[in-house]
């Protein structure tokens, strides 16, 4: 029912030429979905460009044309528009709801995002007023229109021909990165298995960002953040091999406790992570003694900054093998010094994804991946018959089956997990430096100065990225920072309000207690959503104290004040 997902025919060289595609639809209103009324298809290789005013006769291009099209944000964007030309039953890829790679006859369509995860403003994009898009303007600025939508064309035409000259054809870009790592480093990444990845996923955490303070707090304070953090992180050693011991108690002395991980039991003051069973991480710094699965980076830095207490180390597992990525890092990092200087933007863009984009290629979970394809919604009947999950996408059924396992690839979970430990121990180091921290967000600190912390613009340095005289903060990601002497204007303030669209004034609303209604103009779409949907939320202050464990999401808690013994 389900194709399995197999290589185009086989070749030495994909010679197929590469075409770039958009569109303009109506301006964004909420409630309103947009519809395009101008495509535009373009030839990298010879220029030959061509507008198609209608979804039906941009698919009839399509369907005879043997290359490869790039949309940039095509998978939640432009191919939705294209849904009922996908031809069905053959493999679709498609990561978090994004259709990465799909096909339309003998064309290949392709999301440039998973390759070039920026907006593409960042590297170059024509302005222009969007109300001219609306129907009732758009005859008056066609001939602006249709120019700016042949710049959006071209400038991704630009940026994916430089990509693909340099780095080579790939469907993503963690994929690019882990191809060109294996090249410079000769060898092959690790295919450790589901067991290990099993093993060592309790160490594997993300990023630490933490409301030490809340509201509105008017004050001078200070926000610094680290140059690159995680690929200066893997510049130093980390675990790859597939082999490993285990061992009881602590490590003998003079061995290198960063690249091992630990069950430790202990009292921790904020230096170790903690997976509680609602799936938020904390940093517990309550009095309570519990068993904590960590990095020896983490380990080590609680240690130093005497942050851990009544400290046992209860096991520990020690890697054959540790290597370090400074071959790998070194080329990026000087590559983008030299794009900086001779203003090649492009460059500086690969060089920064490339840097921050391999190492969560090792703790990928292919269990997560499913065989996609779409199917006639006739077909129902044997889908559910055969036990398939499916979706309504489009006017089609969208069908995934389970990844066979013999086609599972697990890289190294432990490498990922030793690389983000010693990231959150260079944050805390930093922390425990912090006069009056006020809020962190995996490589950044705001507080209200930092005695005795060295500054630099090198790699791994911390250097300073705003000075503050107000601090808005409502909860993680959701913030509004002033900078000092930036005057009155939106543009002075440093803001972060994920899921959101929020101005400064709705935050300090927000801080104030208040619940601030958002409406996003822009629909949102997904291949598991029938069409496309609106965001509306309530937003309030969230900031709760990430150093208390709610007890009732604390089951170590709750079983050492019953005198049972504590849960690994």
């Amino acid at each position: 029912m389900v194709p399995k997902s197999k290589k185009r025919a086989t070749r030495k060289k994909d010679n197929r030429p590469i075409y770039t595609l958009d569109c303009e639809t109506d301006p964004f209103e909420y409630g309103t979905i947009p519809q395009p009324f101008i495509w535009g298809l373009l030839n990298l290789a010879t220029r030959d460009y061509r507008e198609f005013a209608t979804v039906a006769d941009t698919a009839a291009a399509l369907i005879d044309l043997d290359a490869i099209v790039y949309a940039h944000n095509g998978g939640k964007f432009d191919f939705h528009y294209l849904a009922d030309y996908i031809t069905p039953d053959k493999p679709l890829l498609v990561i978090g709801g994004r259709m990465v790679r799909c096909e339309i006859g003998k064309a290949e369509l392709r999301d440039s995002f998973s390759i070039l995860p920026f907006a593409l403003a960042k590297y170059k994009k024509t302005k222009m007023e969007y109300w001219k898009l609306h129907k009732l303007y758009r005859a008056e600025y066609m001939d602006e229109i249709r120019a700016y939508l042949r710049d959006d064309c071209s400038d991704l035409g630009e940026i994916v021909s430089a990509f693909i000259s340099q780095y080579g054809l790939h469907i993503t870009q963690a994929t690019a990165a882990m191809k060109i790592w294996q090249k410079m480093a000769k060898r092959q990444a690790p295919n450790t298995g589901p067991l290990f990845y099993d093993i060592f996923r309790p160490y594997y955490y993300g990023g630490r960002v933490q409301c030490f303070q809340s509201g509105d707090i008017k004050k001078n304070a200070v926000c610094l953040d680290i140059n690159s953090a995680y690929p200066f992180a893997m510049m130093n050693k980390h675990p790859i091999s597939i082999d490993y011991a285990h061992r009881m108690g602590a490590p003998g002395p003079g061995e290198d406790w960063g690249p091992m991980f630990f069950n430790v039991r202990a009292m921790s003051r904020g230096a170790l992570p903690y997976l509680a069973t609602n799936r938020m991480l904390y940093f517990p710094n309550d009095g309570i003694e519990r068993e904590y699965t960590v990095t020896g980076h983490e380990l080590i830095a609680g240690i130093e900054t005497e942050t851990i207490e009544t400290f046992t180390v209860l096991s520990h597992y020690k890697f054959s093998e540790c290597i370090d990525f400074k071959d790998y890092i070194n080329h990026f990092w000087n590559l983008r010094l030299e794009a900086k200087k001779r203003g090649d933007v492009a460059q500086d863009l690969f060089c920064k994804i490339f840097m921050n984009g391999l190492y969560g290629k090792f703790a990928a979970n292919p269990r997560n991946y499913y065989e996609t394809s779409l199917a006639q919604l006739g077909d129902l009947e044997k889908i559910v018959a055969a036990g398939l999950s499916f979706d309504h996408f489009g006017n089609w059924l969208l069908v995934q089956a389970e990844m066979e396992p013999s086609r599972q690839r697990f890289y190294n979970i432990a490498t990922a997990a030793s690389i983000t430990g010693y990231v959150r121990a260079m944050l805390w180091r930093a922390l425990v430096k912090a006069k009056n921290p006020m809020y962190c967000d995996t490589d950044s600190i705001t507080a209200e100065s930092f005695p005795g912390l060295d500054l630099g613009d090198g790699l791994g340095q911390w250097k300073l990225e705003a000075e503050l005289d107000r601090v808005v903060i409502c909860g993680k990601k959701l913030y509004a920072m002033h900078k000092r002497g930036g005057g009155e204007s939106d543009k002075a303030w440093k803001v972060a309000s994920k899921g959101a669209r929020l101005k400064p004034a709705e935050l300090i609303r927000i801080a104030a207690g208040e619940t601030v209604k958002f409406y996003s103009d822009i629909p949102t779409y997904s291949v598991h959503h029938k069409g496309p949907r609106f965001i509306d939320r309530r937003i309030k202050i969230t900031a709760a104290d990430a150093s208390i464990v709610p007890p009732e999401y604390d089951p170590q808690q709750l079983e050492f004040n019953n005198n049972v013994s504590p849960v690994t």
